[in-house]
């Protein structure tokens, strides 16, 4: 019952809630608590940002370890150069949460030297080498220098992990990612968006480029790389990108840059998706929103009845994607959805896959039930 109702509650909070929650009074915060000590922090940094950095300063090295962590994420409320001085020196902290909240905060000031630091290390790992042929336009090559661990990075937090030697290109390529994610994208501007995103797909390093650059995307918000990266992510999903062969890692990278997208720009791109390779839809549905639209359910369950009673490889994809609780859960819960779902169930084949059929059926049966509570809620 618990994905039904709470889908359902969310959707009666968002019709009857427009109430904000009460804010929390600036008292003093260097007492009570901890939870208590960071909302009055939190409030008195809304109230006056200088001033409460200034005070946190004063105290900070008489605070412990963990309160001294929760103080420093507590700066994210009115974050701005003037507070980099601070994080900087936070940086070389004995504890480890403030180091990482340090690191993270500084990674959202975009003219810090903790940026500057990682777009000179991305410059130095990435280059894009033009050769110029006759008669022909240039070919673009990308250049991958992997980097190597130092104090210098360890101090701005990137250090691989443990299990680093295990995954795909190991502890270096470890690195690379997370350069790449927090590089500012200004620092390719030499070259469009389009030919980084190609080059790196092309790239035996593409792995870690891929997530790197998706994070960094992510974080932006650049319109210009977000279209480019669907673009081409999308072109390589379909096998339609010469030398470049879709991987998990390319589909996962598309359904994270997707998930970039306001509600109803993801909606629309996903439902063009629809039209393109099957077993691209489960992984691009796991970024989705957390509640769909009529129209979207719609398109969804009209693309789901053709795939379900279809071949096996479409029922294997449908069943190890979740994809059936997912419409439960997030698609629009009316008599139409209902329905749909409930002719879907019917169709199936009577030799279809025992764990497909069961999944259809509760499929049918959750929307069946959200749409009955939904009525109860607002009966008109």
């Amino acid at each position: 019952m618990d994905p039904v109702a709470d889908a359902e509650l969310a959707w009666l909070h968002r019709v009857c809630s427009g109430r904000d929650e009460p804010d929390v009074a600036a008292d003093d915060w260097t007492v009570g608590d901890a939870g208590t000590r960071v909302a009055a922090f939190t409030a008195l940094r809304r109230q006056d940002p200088a001033g409460a950095r200034t005070a946190l300063e004063a105290a900070f090295k008489v605070e412990k370890a963990d309160m001294r962590a929760a103080l420093v994420r507590a700066l994210d409320e009115g974050l701005s150069g003037a507070d980099e001085p601070f994080l900087e020196a936070c940086l070389d902290d004995r504890g480890s949460g403030v180091r990482t909240a340090a690191q993270i905060l500084l990674g959202r000031s975009p003219g810090s030297r903790f940026i500057g630091r990682m777009a000179g290390r991305a410059a130095a790992a990435l280059r894009i080498v033009e050769t110029k042929r006759l008669l022909r336009a240039p070919r673009h090559d990308l250049v991958v220098t992997l980097p190597e661990e130092s104090p210098e990075l360890a101090r701005d937090g990137i250090a691989p992990s443990p299990y680093a030697v295990h995954s795909t290109g190991g502890p270096r390529a470890q690195l690379l990612r997370e350069i790449v994610a927090l590089a500012p994208l200004s620092g390719y501007a030499g070259h469009p968006p389009r030919l980084w995103i190609e080059r790196a797909l092309a790239s035996e390093w593409h792995e870690p480029l891929l997530a790197g650059l998706t994070a960094a995307i992510r974080r932006a918000g650049d319109p210009a790389w977000t279209q480019a990266t669907i673009d081409v992510l999308t072109t390589a999903c379909a096998h339609r990108l010469p030398g470049v062969t879709a991987t998990d890692a390319t589909r996962r990278a598309l359904a994270t840059v997707f998930g970039t997208l306001p509600d109803d720009q993801w909606e629309r791109a996903m439902t063009a998706a629809l039209a393109g390779p099957l077993d691209l839809v489960p992984t691009m549905l796991d970024e989705a929103p957390e509640a769909w639209s009529p129209a979207f359910t719609a398109a969804l369950l009209d693309w789901l009845a053709p795939v379900a009673g279809g071949p096996v490889a479409g029922c294997d994809v449908l069943r190890r994607g979740g994809l059936p609780r997912q419409i439960a859960e997030r698609g629009h819960a009316d008599r139409d959805a209902a329905a749909a779902a409930a002719a879907i169930a019917a169709r199936l084949p009577d030799d279809a896959d025992a764990s497909l059929r069961r999944q259809i059926t509760a499929m049918a049966e959750t929307l069946d039930l959200r749409a009955a509570m939904r009525r109860e809620f607002d009966p008109t």
